[in-house]
């Protein structure tokens, strides 16, 4: 054992050794890790009596590696995470390997690799390292070396006479665009307005848009299909007719505060093969751990997207949705599709939490002022700039600065349709997919 934990130090012959009774003791430090059954141990309790209990709730034990998760905090975290690690009940074997590792790291050495080793996993008793390791990667996706800002910089809901700063013509909507881009944003989901700054889905205007977005900048212009939660299924459908580089895709109904977004399977499908006829990339938003498994459904019956790339927008914190904390975005992430990328949203005062629990876990970031209008306590936010700007310095903070466009458009593969441009050809169907 490094030095670190001197004194603490569990020992099993092996899983098979069980039968013959269990000497193992713990040293002097008292609730120092996680204990079968419960507790914190103290100081020259056999574990005998703890582990006859977990076999008696029915938990087998695994033969290569026993960690039990502890429900509560033991008091070792509140040291430094340099010197934590959880009571590893372990045969001769991986014991060796154990103090090897001990041996080559000391406290202060690279926590990565410390953790990132299988006997430093937490696992559930019966879960092989190797498990640990899958669970730990599915948590982390498609983790990248920068994150992709996207802006929402308008929505449906929102009325300009409560925002000043909301874009709401065309000509507010492309300076805004160009400023984010400026700041590090590489993609724009969009929702526009009519004369008189209500929600519409008039094909001209979308087209408009579209042509103004690709001949004024580089972002990738995503439009929503969602509109207003009154539009009707034929009109969101329409939207696809504007050839953006994106549309949001929504797997499911949800209740939207006081009103109901309706999102039926057969729609779901029609706008899914509508974006494979079209090549236009969807991104899917999933706004219960249910419509994550929809969306399971909606690729296993039709295939992939086109492109070939599964992108997906947690869209957390509505009233009526998953709620906006880490442990629900932990959740979700593990449930999506593999090789999925991914982003966050977080609506209103779970903006912050959900921007900063999707940078530790490798995710993406949504921000605008469709999605908050508050950005500190008693603070309104200034302008679309002002929160692109700031989950620019969140992503630099945590070592993964904003993506280039053309990162973003690889990674999404994304048809090219900017005049002038020549991009690669993407496939859209997979064989096997269905009607």
């Amino acid at each position: 054992m490094g030095p670190e934990l001197a004194g603490l130090h569990v020992r099993a012959a092996s899983a098979q050794g069980l039968d013959h009774g269990v000497d193992e003791r713990l040293g002097d430090r008292a609730g120092s890790g996680c204990m079968p059954g419960g507790p914190a141990a103290l100081p020259g309790v056999t574990v005998k009596r703890e582990l006859a209990d977990y076999q008696q709730r029915g938990v087998q034990l695994g033969a290569r590696l026993l960690i039990v998760q502890e429900t509560q905090v033991p008091q070792l975290l509140r040291q430094s995470i340099g010197f934590f690690r959880g009571v590893v009940m372990r045969d001769a074997d991986q014991d060796e390997q154990a103090r090897a590792l001990d041996l080559a790291h000391g406290p202060a050495a690279d926590l990565d690799a410390r953790f990132g080793h299988p006997l430093y996993n937490c696992a559930h008793a019966g879960h092989s390292a190797e498990g640990s390791r899958r669970s730990r990667d599915r948590v982390q996706g498609m983790a990248t070396a920068s994150t992709m800002i996207t802006l929402a910089p308008t929505g449906a809901e929102t009325v300009k006479a409560d925002a000043p700063a909301l874009p709401v013509t065309l000509e507010e909507l492309v300076k805004t665009a160009k400023a984010a881009q400026a700041a590090g944003a590489a993609l724009i989901h969009v929702h526009i307005r009519d004369e008189k700054y209500e929600p519409t889905l008039d094909l001209g205007r979308l087209k408009e848009t579209v042509a103004a977005l690709r001949e004024e900048t580089d972002l990738i212009v995503q439009l929503s299909t969602g509109g207003a939660v009154t539009d009707p299924y034929e009109d969101r459908l329409r939207v696809l007719d504007a050839l953006p580089d994106s549309c949001s895709l929504t797997c499911g109904t949800v209740n939207f505060g006081h009103d109901v977004f309706m999102n039926p399977w057969p729609f779901m499908v029609e706008l899914y093969q509508k974006t494979q006829e079209l090549e236009v990339v969807p991104e899917f938003e999933l706004f219960d751990l249910g419509h994550i498994a929809a969306l399971h459904r909606l690729l296993d019956e039709y295939g992939l997207p086109y492109g070939g790339k599964i992108h997906c927008d947690l869209v957390m914190g509505v009233p009526g949705g998953m709620p906006g904390d880490a442990r629900t975005l932990v959740a979700a992430v593990q449930a999506l599709p593999e090789g999925a990328s991914w982003s966050a949203t977080g609506i209103g005062r779970t903006t912050l939490p959900v921007m900063l629990a999707a940078l530790s876990v490798g995710g993406h970031l949504r921000v605008g002022m469709e999605d908050t209008l508050t950005y500190a306590k008693g603070e309104p936010v200034r302008d679309n700039l002002q929160l692109v700007e700031r989950a620019a310095k969140l992503a630099t903070l945590a070592q993964r600065p904003p993506m280039p466009i053309e990162e973003a458009r690889a990674m999404l593969a994304v048809k090219e349709r900017r005049p002038g441009k020549v991009g690669p050809v993407h496939g859209s169907r997979r064989s096997g997919q269905g009607p």
